[in-house]
């Protein structure tokens, strides 16, 4: 408990740096796309949508202690967790090939 609550400590004093460096990480990414920002809040909303018809109306699928409109929560969570993993996944791999003369002199 001790680790965490230092460690939450660290990010609320450095919040301004952790903001500023979002903020500038997320306008280079999407600064040459059509929408632009946008994308931040479009991208898991169209995911969500896609999800949520599939698996409501194609393959039905029905929790027996949830409706519908609890049922969609529980997915975008899901979704949520496993879109950053996807990403976080991807830009490690993506930068060990890159930078793979550094990976390689460390030996």
């Amino acid at each position: 408990m001790k680790v965490v609550t230092k460690a939450l400590r660290l990010l609320w004093f450095h919040r301004q740096m952790l903001w500023v460096t979002t903020l500038n990480d997320s306008k280079a990414r999407y600064r040459g796309s059509v929408v632009g920002l946008v994308w931040l809040v479009l991208y898991p909303a169209l995911f969500l949508g896609t999800y949520a018809s599939m698996f409501m109306l194609v393959v039905k699928v029905r929790v027996g202690v949830m409706t519908t409109p609890e049922y969609l929560p529980l997915i975008f969570c899901g979704l949520i967790l496993f879109l950053g993993f996807a990403k976080s996944l991807g830009a490690g791999v993506s930068a060990l090939v890159s930078q793979a003369g550094l990976v390689k002199n460390t030996l």
